[in-house]
């Protein structure tokens, strides 16, 4: 993802190559999907995936859409 660009569209790709993955066999845990997006997001977003994982959040996928 570019800087600048919306998020909530990098988000829904994301999406879309996890479903994809899981369709050819490779399935995610939740856990490792949300870790992918997470870091697939550029440096402004440090401090959000900072807060993300110091206060250990679980959200399903959509929900972390939605934040």
């Amino acid at each position: 993802m570019s800087e600048g660009s919306p998020v909530g569209a990098h988000v829904i790709k994301m999406m879309g190559y996890i479903q994809t993955l899981e369709k050819l066999g490779f399935p995610l845990k939740d856990e490792l999907a949300t870790d992918v997006i997470l870091q697939s997001l550029p440096d402004s977003f440090k401090p959000f995936v900072l807060n993300f994982n110091t206060n250990e959040i679980n959200k399903t996928l959509p929900q972390l859409l939605g934040m």
